[in-house]
């Protein structure tokens, strides 16, 4: 057996020899190629630092209802940072509404009688509008624990969200990213 081995060796060894560096040279091609991958795709989707949105909402999900189907909500942005907001309906989690509220400025919004969850994200310097740009590095991601509630039995009340006192009184839960 060991003989069979030794003269398959022999008879092969050039075939082998070639095999094998056929497959190291393809393992460093693709390492190669894996190493400079990730050095374009850093270098060409680097953040450019866009202008900073007007107060206001940037994308609305849904079509627009009789006024006697929303409440009202006005949000507040006492801070000296910028927030991006968005407004998920509770059942399937899905956009309904994006609002930018810049620095030290407020929003009326009116939304359809529902459950929402609410996802704030806020920096100094805007990259866009995707989850992996918004402030850049230095975004803080929050969520508001439990959901704002608009109810068609009270369609005269006006919601007051002000950022700030949510954040120091843990209304809104720190999260890595949306």
């Amino acid at each position: 057996m060991l003989k069979r081995i030794n003269s398959y060796l022999k008879y092969n060894a050039k075939k082998i020899s070639y095999t094998i560096t056929n497959i190291v040279f393809v393992c460093f091609f693709v390492l190669a190629s894996l190493i400079m991958i990730n050095f374009m795709s850093k270098e060409n989707h680097k953040l450019i630092e866009l202008p900073t949105p007007n107060t206001g909402a940037l994308v609305r999900y849904d079509n627009p209802l009789e006024e006697s189907n929303y409440g009202i909500v006005r949000i507040e942005n006492n801070s000296d940072k910028h927030a991006y907001i968005r407004v998920n309906t509770t059942r399937t989690d899905k956009p309904h509404l994006t609002l930018f509220i810049r620095s030290n400025q407020a929003i009326r919004v009116y939304l359809p009688f529902d459950q929402y969850k609410i996802r704030l994200a806020q920096g100094l310097h805007w990259f866009g509008e995707w989850d992996e740009a918004l402030f850049g590095k230095d975004t803080q991601h929050y969520i508001l624990n439990g959901s704002l509630q608009l109810k068609r039995s009270e369609p005269d009340v006006l919601h007051q969200l002000n950022i700030v006192d949510l954040i120091s009184d843990d209304s809104f839960k720190k999260i890595t990213s949306f």
